[in-house]
């Protein structure tokens, strides 16, 4: 229904495994069968407490795994810590911005699919993060329909890329 965020039964979640982990062949069956809803991780990084809650309530709901934080500082430690398949990112901060974690991220966890959810509807930012490699870009208040939407297809573009490098691998495995 509209207005409620609820996947049902999730088709896909994401476990960490580093990229040589994934063969096929030592794994002994396809990336898609490593996949599950309860294993996707996913981190939430606004300063607003409600709105951190409601997404988080949002994401665990769509079957997910959530952890929070308040701000960039404690979002650097966690990912550092810790594997995540997707960051929801609200772009200004105390401290350091969004903008300025997301680039960070980029450098350091590529893997790591990013969303920013913001009030700030700034069209070049907008652009300029996504160029740069963030999956999307809402505003709030963004629907939950849209936000479950826009979780589903940067999970599915991050397995995608998975099998796609999986499958690179084996090619030049089988040319070698």
């Amino acid at each position: 229904p509209r207005g409620t965020v609820g996947l049902g039964n999730p088709t896909y979640r994401l476990n960490r495994y580093s990229r040589e982990d994934i063969h096929p062949l030592t794994k002994g069956g396809k990336v898609t069968d490593m996949i599950s809803a309860e294993t996707t991780r996913i981190l939430v990084v606004d300063d607003e407490l409600e709105v951190r809650e409601m997404l988080k309530a949002a994401v665990e709901e769509m079957g997910h795994q959530c952890v929070t934080a308040p701000e960039s500082e404690t979002a650097a430690r966690l990912l550092s810590a810790q594997p995540f398949d997707l960051m929801l990112l609200d772009v200004m901060m105390p401290g350091r911005s969004g903008t300025e974690l997301f680039y960070q991220v980029r450098e350091s966890h590529p893997d790591v699919a990013v969303v920013f959810v913001t009030a700030r509807a700034d069209l070049a930012l907008a652009i300029d993060t996504m160029r740069s490699g963030a999956y999307d870009f809402l505003v709030k208040p963004a629907s939950l329909d849209r936000l479950e939407r826009v979780v589903q297809r940067a999970l599915q573009r991050l397995l995608d890329n998975l099998e796609r490098a999986t499958h690179q691998r084996t090619l030049e495995q089988d040319i070698e």
